[in-house]
């Protein structure tokens, strides 16, 4: 994010939050795991039972089988073509996400809004993290300030920058 235009006099970055690239990659990683897992097995059962059964089983069998991976085959392909839709959107929407820490404020951006708080208006610097954020070290920042609330997504070193946040605005 370019601010150096929105600086005022004396005004220094301190630091400039990165979006982690492990939020984004373990979406992208999700897909493939959902199809490998779900759709190939439905596909390869509907395969299998349809030829298969009949000898194995009777045909009957064969049938039922075949109806239900039918059924499943057609409930996922919609739900991973969404999948895929929300992943490129998950990921622009990321892209415009970012988080400028100076020496007189702290500068939040994301895809709707861009807000500014000086650390005396700071109130509060929420921090939350999934359980892939603790182990990889990123997570949600919330800033709460007088004038507003910003939450800028999936910075990389969550708990150090809301640990300086909080130092420069004297909050215990």
């Amino acid at each position: 994010m370019k601010i150096e235009f929105l600086l005022k006099e004396g005004e220094e970055i301190l630091h400039t939050a990165k979006i982690s690239k492990v939020a984004i990659a373990a979406i992208w990683i999700s897909i493939p795991l959902a199809v490998l897992i779900f759709y190939f097995p439905a596909l390869l059962g509907l395969i299998r039972g349809t030829l298969w059964g009949n000898v194995l089983f009777g045909e009957g069998f064969s049938t039922v089988l075949g109806v239900l991976l039918i059924i499943l085959v057609v409930v996922l392909s919609p739900l991973i073509f969404a999948y895929v839709i929300f992943a490129i959107v998950y990921s622009r929407r990321n892209r415009a996400y970012a988080l400028v820490v100076t020496n007189y404020r702290v500068i939040g951006k994301t895809s709707k809004q861009e807000l500014a708080i000086r650390y005396e208006e700071i109130v509060n610097v929420h921090l939350g993290r999934s359980i892939l954020g603790k182990l990889c070290s990123y997570g949600d920042l919330t800033l709460q300030g007088e004038r507003g609330n910003i939450t800028v997504k999936n910075i990389k070193d969550a708990e150090e920058i809301r640990r300086m946040i909080l130092e420069k605005a004297d909050i215990n």
